[in-house]
């Protein structure tokens, strides 16, 4: 129990890592250009 309690931690630590380095960030310069009115196109984001 003591190991899986473990790994959901550290799971749980990567996870968040990944959100506040590469999505928020990412997410908040995305939300930036659409507000100044930036198309997807001249933003490099292509979907």
């Amino acid at each position: 129990m003591q190991r899986l309690a473990s790994d959901i931690c550290n799971a749980l630590t990567v996870h968040t890592k990944i959100d506040e380095e590469i999505f928020y960030p990412a997410f908040r310069w995305r939300t930036f250009s659409v507000k100044a009115g930036t198309r997807r196109a001249e933003s490099g984001i292509h979907y």
